[in-house]
This record gives C-alpha cells, structure tokens and sequence, in this order.
C-alpha cells in the first residue's frame, strides 16, 4: 500500500503551482492526526484537489507537470494519460 505523505511529497515535487503546493501540504501536515480508518478521506481530498488543479471543467491538462501530477497519484504513465486524455 502507498503512502499518501510520499505521493503527496512526489506530487510537489513536480508541481510548478505554489497554490497546489500550498494545499497539499495542508494535507500532509494533518495526516498525522489523522486516524487510519479516515486516510481514505485524505486520499479523496488529494483527489479533488489534483482535480482542481489538473483537469478544472473537464478539460484536458494544458501543462506537462499536470500529467506528472497525475501519473504519480494514478500510477499511470505519462503516455497512457496522454493517450487518455487526447
């Protein structure tokens, strides 16, 4: 099983938006006060906020590191998303 702090660490790794950054940080400094039968709440805010960020009114990801964002927390490559997305 992953570890939502080392997806979340992976995603602002890659992300050029201070505003996600800034978000999902908000979440991985609440996990530890979270109990473990709740993380999949923190997963699904992770979620929507890539969502946000990402895919916002169902368009398509306009810059690379969206599809980085999204391969991390998906496990799916860059070129399958692509193809996805296209």
């Amino acid at each position: 099983m992953r570890k939502l702090e080392n997806v979340i660490e992976e995603m602002i790794s890659v992300s050029e938006n201070k505003d996600f950054n800034n978000e999902l940080l908000n979440i991985k400094n609440s996990i530890s006060l979270t109990a473990p039968e709740l993380m999949s709440t923190r997963w699904n805010q992770v979620h929507e906020i890539m969502l946000d960020y990402t895919i916002a009114n169902n368009e398509k990801p306009q810059y690379d590191w969206q599809y980085e964002v999204i391969s991390i927390f998906s496990t799916k490559s860059i070129d399958e998303l692509k193809s996805i997305f296209n």
